[in-house]
């Protein structure tokens, strides 16, 4: 079997990733101590020990608003670490499969972003996402990009959708910013969708047209506000039909640290030609 690198298996991705792959694949998930993003000496030396056939790299730091504040932490785990699993898994002529975001685009755009649209990120995070991305394309030809947005797991981890849970058990009226706009993707759902890519390339002997830069989200474009009300709606039961007022308010009421992209919505129709599901 294939032996495949997943970085960040205890985050959501990579912990459903695992989960669902593990049957089909020899899965490497290292500890911190193994594989320290910073520690770029732990990451050449774990990836030239082990030598797997993928990389599939769903380690970032993901904190939008702290990355305003931990500037030089944040661009060392989402651009120079990435900048050295690019370089080692190039040297080894390992395919890299790397999760970006919706972030590295300004928000500006009316429509939906395709992978041509121009990068404009307005925070840091974004900037470091992008950074990343670029690290990729100018040491490894042979990567698949996937920029996702909004994700979450409705099981673990510290997301909108179980904030929202705990919001609503717990008050009977919860302010949700109504004007910015994404695609809420599951981590299961990009789970699944790795997964895809991953046997696509395994069944694929001349992957020169895969490579590049592909837009994967789950949900139809919404906000955040529209979200909190599905969340709601779906879990009528567990929360007994307890009546909840969701109140709209306004980003700019909201006083995030970083800005926010006010509409960062994917078009996918790049990666369900190339990875139909």
């Amino acid at each position: 079997m294939c032996k495949v690198l997943i970085t960040g298996a205890s985050g959501q991705v990579g912990y459903r990733l695992k989960e669902l792959i593990c049957s089909d694949y020899v899965v490497l998930s290292p500890s911190r101590k193994e594989f320290d993003l910073l520690n770029l000496k732990s990451i050449k030396r774990f990836i030239s020990k082990e030598k797997p056939d993928f990389i599939v790299n769903c380690a970032a730091y993901t904190n939008v608003d702290l990355a305003e504040k931990e500037l030089e932490i944040c661009k060392e785990v989402n651009s120079e670490a990435v900048l050295e699993i690019a370089k080692i898994s190039a040297k080894h002529k390992t395919p890299l499969i790397h999760l970006s975001t919706d972030f590295v685009f300004d928000g500006l755009c009316e429509s939906e972003y395709t992978e041509e649209s121009q990068t404009n990120p307005i925070n840091h995070y974004g900037y470091t996402k992008l950074l990343g991305e670029r690290n990729i394309i100018n040491n490894h030809s042979e990567y698949i990009i996937l920029r996702t947005s909004s994700v979450f797991d409705k099981d673990r981890g510290n997301n909108f959708f179980l904030k929202m849970l705990e919001l609503y058990q717990t008050q009977t009226e919860v302010k949700v910013v109504c004007d910015l706009y994404s695609k809420p993707t599951s981590a299961n759902f990009l789970a699944e969708r790795i997964r895809d890519v991953l046997n696509k390339l395994v069944s694929t002997v001349d992957r020169k047209d895969l490579w590049g830069i592909y837009n994967i989200c789950e949900y139809p474009k919404m906000t955040w506000f529209d979200f909190a009300m599905k969340i709601l709606e779906e879990n009528k039961n567990l929360l007994k039909n307890k009546k909840i007022s969701i109140v709209p308010v306004k980003s700019s009421e909201w006083n995030f640290i970083a800005k926010r992209p006010a509409n960062s919505s994917l078009n996918i129709e790049k990666f369900k030609v190339t990875f139909p599901y």
